[in-house]
């Protein structure tokens, strides 16, 4: 895996895949040194189909990254396990094999926003050398991790989320689930014994984490990292900081009333047309939630820029051909979205018209959006675009649209 130095990253990592695969069942271990860390493997059981008689575990697999480097939201591996084993050792390298006997649990403890057993770190020596680190929870004294069927599993002592050596190492760590409220971003790190303060930004303010010995931390969020827009500042000895981008991309929207996050994409079609749209953050493949393309002509216009707004509802869906979208059972909400005739063209856009004058991001490739309560009324919106000569230019969404490429278009 890989990472961009603090303060850089500006792209949420991949955030979906599946595979099958061990990890791992469990016995108690207590090791000493916190030093570094980076992200691998979790475990998380799931309740089987009712027609199966293996239980589901669930892996939130986070980026594994060099020294220095920020990790962004975990990806969700899905794996089939009666029960947690310890690797193969044949199948792990000497630097992320804990050495027997060094293990401890940090004393460090993070509430479960559903009332769970709390979080927290566990580390290791590897056996090169490397510290090793481990994220779970604890019950009656026991590491380990409550799975979707509600039962507590130990975690073996030969199992590591990563192992790494010197720097800031940090992550957000995402528990999968079924069920959204389910779900558990948890986030930790370890910066060295200099580190004084860490602070968890996201969208709704920021909170100050306890210390542990050798600069460790952990926290849990309900829900993925994105959807907080989660960031995370550490301060030094020597009045050095760091911003560490967990779930906090260019292109990622937050949902109004907390649900999961959206993101706005851009393409473009040859020399003809450049077009923008929104979709769930998390979400891939044909059946994903996603709006109407707003597309800006580029022969035939000489606008700068373009935006469409409309309030979705569940079920609400355009027609096969061009611009096949569908808002599936998503919540009703009333989208603004728009894209620039190049990445570079618009400076600033400012939405008006949904209660104090708001700024949008505006994504690396010139695409924008927002997110509102579907109590906003498309038809009272409009945008202040700042482009890059400086010049402000005031319009409505819905100005100098592409009509679309495919008759009787989506419903409004």
């Amino acid at each position: 895996g890989g990472g961009a130095p603090p303060g850089r990253g500006d792209d949420l990592p991949a955030l979906a895949a599946s595979g099958d695969a061990l990890v791992a069942a469990a016995r108690r271990d207590e090791l000493p040194s916190i030093e570094a860390f980076g992200e691998r493997l979790v475990a998380r059981a799931r309740r089987p189909p009712r027609r199966r008689r293996l239980r589901s575990v669930a892996i939130a697999l986070a980026v594994v990254l060099p020294v220095g480097a920020t990790s962004g939201a975990a990806t969700a591996v899905v794996l089939r396990q009666t029960v947690i084993s310890a690797p193969v050792p044949e199948q792990v390298p000497d630097e992320q094999t804990p050495l027997a006997g060094t293990a401890v649990v940090s004393k460090l403890r993070a509430a479960d926003p559903g009332g769970g057993p709390p979080w927290t770190l566990r580390v290791a020596r590897s056996k090169t050398g490397f510290t090793c680190t481990t994220v779970g929870q604890v019950q009656d004294g026991v590491f380990g991790l409550v799975g979707l069927d509600g039962t507590f599993r130990r975690l073996p002592g030969e199992l590591s989320d990563a192992c790494g050596q010197g720097g800031t190492l940090t992550g957000a760590r995402v528990m999968a689930a079924d069920l959204r409220k389910d779900v558990r971003s948890v986030v930790y790190g370890v910066a060295g014994d200099d580190l004084r303060a860490a602070v968890m930004l996201t969208a709704t303010g920021q909170r100050r984490l306890k210390l542990g010995p050798g600069g460790t931390y952990v926290a849990v969020l309900r829900g993925y990292p994105e959807d907080h827009l989660l960031d995370l500042r550490l301060e030094f000895a020597d009045g050095h900081s760091e911003r560490h981008k967990l779930g906090n991309s260019r292109s990622t929207v937050p949902d109004p009333e907390g649900a999961q996050a959206w993101a706005v994409d851009r393409y473009v079609l040859g020399t003809r047309l450049r077009c923008a749209f929104v979709r769930e953050a998390r979400a891939s493949g044909q059946e994903r939630v996603k709006s109407p393309t707003a597309c800006l002509g580029l022969r035939k216009s000489k606008r700068l820029w373009v935006a469409d707004a409309r309030t979705l509802r569940p079920g609400d869906q355009g027609v096969p051909g061009f611009d096949r979208w569908t808002w599936l059972n998503a919540p009703e909400r009333t989208v603004v979205w728009g894209v620039a005739r190049s990445h570079d063209a618009v400076r600033k856009v400012v939405l008006l018209g949904a209660g104090a004058p708001k700024a949008l991001t505006i994504s690396k490739q010139g695409a924008f959006a927002a997110v509102l309560p579907a109590t906003t009324k498309p038809e009272t919106l409009s945008l202040d675009v700042t482009l890059a000569d400086g010049t402000v230019q005031h319009g409505k969404p819905g100005e100098g649209l592409v009509p679309d490429l495919v008759k009787s278009r989506r419903p409004r």
